[in-house]
């Protein structure tokens, strides 16, 4: 039986999937706040704020930082046209155009800053990486190269890694503004409203260039107003009745998003100390102590929360153990933080939200999305067959034919796939590929209730174009069941 909290995940995740991340936000803030047991939820809200503060600060940054890439050398007309097509939001077509600039010319610096950029746009986090990376030998105090690596890492879920890499940037350049906003955005992803708030205020007083903070800034401060009338509300019920364990905990979850951790870890202690099998409690207490510089603490947090909590991760919790023992604890803890965080991954996030906009016929958006994700994890099929339908949709067939290639390659058994494929031989002209793609696949689908119509509908029309037969409608036993595909 489903409770009340229970029904209001749901309503937040659906949010997410219709990429109401606002909506998301609210949700899911309100369950953490309230002490909801189910240790991914942490993540969940971090996708909802990933999405979000991306969503509003991509535009700007790109815009502010491209036409500025750096260096004095005359650009030839390739990389002035793939410059346009970037701004234009054309970002496939830059990206292939510059790809050829650096294989014509492979120590065009100006054209290795911009592709880093576009490849980054275009989800495909480990080019842009690559791009980044190659820069940054040549110029390795560049803090507009710094910060976009920073970016890079963000997106890759490396958020330690990420924001280093802004503060070090921001220490050559402290009027960077891509860099006040990623730090900005992971204090917000982290829950720390005061601090995200804080940032994003200095990049409106010190940008030009500041439509996405500012959006962003707006929304920050509606949420630290609701979390200040919950920790009002918490405070008195508290008043009344101190031995509230649960109450005691939404006063520390609140405390803490404002910025107040003395009277957070207060409220954590005595929620501990009225019922220590409390493991959200365990987990919160965890994540302070970390971010506050007590990273042994942290791990004794994190391994109560494990002893206490459903699915914890127990791979990385043996990882975990075995950094403490090795005098790593600083690691340790965060891999610990990752062992609270199981599903939906970061490239599963990524992909199930392409094949929304997929769905919801913005192409661009989902094709970015999808790479993003297949750039974290190449082996889910999912994401390739998406891509396939995508390219398929645009009459790309030959690109299509390549992703359901890869999708069957990660998938062998997604029939879905397969039938996906010999449509784009014969959307390509190539009969005979079809033919042979569907005689493989034949023993599998012909007596298969949920593919056996779309099969033979297929057949058929690569026979007539051969000039062969037609085949039979097949007979489908009764009660086939449907076949499961793979994540």
């Amino acid at each position: 039986m489903r409770t009340g909290p229970d029904r209001r995940f749901e309503q937040g995740l659906e949010s997410f999937r219709q990429a109401d991340y606002q909506a998301a936000i609210r949700i899911w803030s309100e369950l953490l706040i309230e002490g909801h047991p189910d240790p991914n939820l942490p993540l969940y809200l971090w996708a909802a704020r990933s999405e979000y503060g991306r969503m509003l600060g991509a535009v700007d940054q790109f815009a502010e930082t491209l036409d500025d890439a750096g260096g004095v050398e005359t650009e030839p007309s390739a990389l002035s046209l793939a410059r346009k097509a970037a701004r234009e939001r054309r970002f496939q077509e830059a990206l292939d155009l510059l790809r050829a600039e650096l294989n014509r010319d492979p120590e065009a610096r100006v054209a290795r800053r911009v592709a880093a950029r576009v490849a980054l746009s275009c989800g495909l986090l480990a080019e842009s990486e690559r791009y980044v990376e190659e820069a940054l030998r040549l110029e390795p105090d560049d803090p507009e190269l710094i910060t976009l690596k920073g970016q890079v890492l963000a997106e890759a879920d490396r958020p330690d890694q990420a924001a280093a890499l802004f503060r070090r940037a921001l220490a050559l350049s402290d009027d960077l503004a891509p860099a006040w906003f990623g730090l900005a955005s992971l204090a917000y992803h982290q829950g720390r409203l005061a601090e995200a708030e804080r940032l994003l205020e200095r990049i409106s007083r010190r940008s030009s260039s500041t439509g996405g903070a500012a959006s962003f800034l707006s929304e920050v401060r509606q949420e630290k107003s609701r979390v200040e009338a919950g920790l009002t509300e918490a405070r008195g019920m508290l008043e009344n009745h101190p031995k509230y364990p649960d109450w005691q905990h939404r006063r520390a979850v609140l405390a803490w998003r404002l910025g107040q951790d003395k009277e957070a870890m207060e409220a954590l202690d005595l929620a501990l100390k009225l019922n220590p099998a409390m493991p959200g409690s365990w987990h919160q207490k965890g994540l302070m102590l970390a971010q506050n510089g007590d990273p042994r603490g942290a791990c004794q947090a994190f391994r109560r929360a494990a002893e206490l909590a459903e699915g914890t991760d127990e791979d990385l919790r043996r990882r975990a153990e075995a950094l403490e023992q090795s005098e790593d604890p600083g690691e340790a803890a965060r891999v610990w933080i990752k062992a609270f965080r199981l599903t939906p991954d970061h490239a599963s996030r990524h992909i199930e939200t392409g094949k929304r906009f997929h769905a919801e016929g913005l192409l661009d958006e989902g094709e970015r999305e999808l790479r993003r994700g297949l750039s974290l994890a190449p082996h889910y099929p999912d994401g390739h067959f998406h891509l396939g339908q995508i390219e398929l949709d645009r009459g790309n067939s030959a690109e299509a034919i390549g992703h359901f290639k890869n999708a069957l390659a990660h998938g062998p058994r997604f029939s879905e796939a397969a039938l996906a494929l010999v449509s784009a031989f014969l959307a390509d002209d190539n009969h005979a590929a079809a033919l042979h793609t569907l005689d493989q696949w034949r023993g599998s689908l012909e007596s298969n209730a949920q593919f056996a119509s779309r099969f033979s509908e297929l057949e058929n029309r690569a026979r007539q174009s051969t000039g062969e037969p037609r085949s039979p409608e097949p007979e489908i036993p009764e009660g086939t069941g449907s076949e499961q595909r793979q994540p």
